[in-house]
């Protein structure tokens, strides 16, 4: 990795970092909930991306998300994880997020669960709302791993 890509990954994490502080300031400063509106943006913004995502994709299939998301995106971000197929679907178990330690250097695991955790279930949807998503462990919350489980409805 070149000098100028290290400064780029940098600057990336750094915004992550700078952006989960913010909310955090922002849950701690106020009186109000916040995390309804964060969910609420999570949401809108997540279901839009991911069904342009689905729009350019070959097709729509639960496969294709999983190599989308999974093999393309989370493992090019240094995520570690497992995959397998079932019958029943598939089941992913993920045991290392690079934005679990960026939520931890950002002092606010809570709003990286906002943030990142919790747009799984957008992500899917706005993909194809025909699969569906399960998860019962993250580890964001403290958890050994996350357990990503898509399957068809």
């Amino acid at each position: 990795m070149s000098e100028l890509d290290k400064e780029i990954e940098e600057l990336k994490d750094n915004h992550v970092i700078e952006k989960l502080k913010l909310l955090q300031y922002i849950d701690d400063n106020t009186d109000e909930d916040i995390e309804p509106a964060v969910e609420c943006f999570v949401k809108e913004d997540m279901m839009k991306t991911w069904k342009s995502i689905a729009n350019n994709a070959q097709d729509k299939s639960m496969d294709t998300l999983v190599k989308i998301l999974w093999e393309t995106m989370c493992r090019g971000a240094g995520f570690e994880f497992e995959v397998e197929k079932s019958d029943n679907g598939i089941q992913i178990k993920c045991s290392y997020c690079p934005y679990v330690d960026l939520a931890k250097k950002a002092g606010s695991l809570k709003m990286g669960y906002r943030v990142y955790c919790a747009s799984d279930d957008y992500i899917v949807a706005g993909f194809n709302d025909k699969i569906g998503f399960k998860r019962t462990k993250t580890l964001m919350e403290g958890h050994d791993c996350c357990d990503h489980f898509y399957y068809l409805k």
